[in-house]
């Protein structure tokens, strides 16, 4: 029999209906069960003495009150995860449920590097969230975000993840970038996936002159957190600790050029000496490929994972090494022994040895990132500069100024065509 078009047309849009319906019926179920994981945050702060505020009558008024989200981790415990920039400060931090009911909560800790700080409430009958992995979302994922903006409770909105491993500034953060609409006061709140679970705390937003939301925001991913909140349980603080190598991207042009089998990773520039790197035997020119169970696409996603990993901490490296695979086992050493105070603070080199137009040779050091406000950035050096010469003295390797630790010095920088002098002080 057949079935004439109009019919078929509207058998379509029944079945449409009914799948959208579906969804939003899933949805609702999911939210219904997860947003008492959800709590709203009102902190007070003293303000700084050299800021003044006045109230109504023109008195001053030294009270601030910000506001925010926060997450369940542990209902038995009444453990809750924060912004740290929410909670920083703060002299009394209140926290408000779904129900309705609020308590005062104690700041545990928290790591202001990561913009995560730990909460405890003395509260019964709590709901905790369920914890998703972050790596395995992929963009184009729906995500739903829940927190407290302009403090509307238990406000939920939508979107997709529309970018991965960003990094908003010199920080090791890794962010989820997700057009779910992000205002101020959602700062703390989750970014859960359909199927409820947490993968993201919700952390700052991209807009322009303070007008809100545009459609870009960024989340803390849950992998990641779990590492700092975990710390912050058991420490109440967090201790870094350091590989004590340098990373650049595996470009499918240096794929080839290198003849390497695999396709992904990372390629180790240097290797500190005495470090945790050195220790376990990594090479420069290793490809990184795999960190414990993290397969390793791009140099900012190992460096994430081990920036968050306290001293002592052991991880197993899958390494590429003469187009055969190596597993190493790496210590994580102590950042406290290496002298971080150095000319060299905020400055990232690699190699460089080519002949330029001129067929002249130039060799030293290529700088490839340079940290705003370091001692290397106020003297004026770039990304892309060549670094000939330091006190008058060649250098043609990270060998070559592994063991400087002088506060000053004068360099010579080659930039474009031309040369010039410097002074780090």
């Amino acid at each position: 029999m057949r079935i004439s078009s109009y019919f078929k047309k509207s058998l379509i849009l029944i079945i449409s209906i009914t799948t959208i319906a579906h969804n939003n019926s899933n949805i609702s179920l999911m939210l219904e069960k997860t947003t008492p994981a959800i709590v709203n945050i009102q902190v007070e702060k003293i303000s700084p003495p050299n800021i003044v505020i006045d109230n109504k009558h023109g008195q001053q008024d030294k009270h601030m009150f910000e506001l925010g989200s926060g997450v369940i981790l542990d209902s038995d415990k009444g453990l809750i995860v924060t912004n740290s920039h929410v909670v920083h400060d703060a002299s009394t931090i209140l926290v408000k449920l779904k129900s309705g009911s609020e308590y005062l909560a104690k700041a545990i800790g928290e790591d202001v590097g990561s913009d995560l700080a730990v909460l405890k409430i003395k509260a019964k009958n709590l709901t905790k969230i369920n914890i998703g992995k972050s790596s395995d979302m992929i963009v184009g994922d729906p995500v739903i975000a829940i927190g407290n903006p302009f403090g509307l409770q238990q406000t939920v909105t939508s979107g997709i993840v529309s970018g991965l491993h960003r990094n908003t500034t010199s920080s090791t953060n890794d962010f989820i970038q997700t057009d779910a609409p992000i205002n101020p006061g959602s700062s703390g709140g989750a970014l859960v996936n359909e199927s409820g679970e947490l993968v993201g705390i919700n952390t700052a937003i991209l807009s322009r002159n303070g007008m809100g939301n545009i459609g870009i925001g960024f989340a803390i991913p849950s992998d990641m957190m779990m590492k700092i909140v975990e710390q912050l349980f058991k420490y109440g603080n967090v201790e870094r600790g350091l590989l004590g190598v340098t990373l650049q991207e595996l470009t499918p042009n240096l794929a080839i050029a290198l003849k390497s089998k695999t396709d992904h990773g990372a390629i180790i520039n240097s290797v500190a000496k005495y470090s945790a790197a050195e220790k376990a035997g990594l090479k420069q020119g290793d490809i990184v490929t795999k960190i414990d169970d993290l397969e390793i696409y791009t140099a900012d996603e190992a460096k994430s994972y081990v920036s968050v990993l306290r001293k002592d901490t052991t991880i197993n490296m899958t390494i590429e090494r003469n187009r055969k695979a190596v597993q190493k086992q790496v210590t994580i050493g102590d950042i406290k022994h290496i002298d971080n105070k150095n000319m060299f603070e905020g400055l990232t080199l690699i190699n460089f040895d080519a002949i330029d137009s001129h067929s002249k040779r130039i060799s030293g050091l290529m700088v490839t990132e340079v940290k705003n406000g370091s001692k290397v950035w106020l003297a004026g050096l770039s990304k892309g500069d060549i670094i000939t010469k330091i006190n008058k003295q060649k250098v043609t390797n990270l060998d070559d100024i592994a063991n400087i630790t002088d506060s000053s010095a004068l360099i010579e920088v080659r930039r474009g065509i031309s040369s010039y002098f410097l002074v780090i002080e």
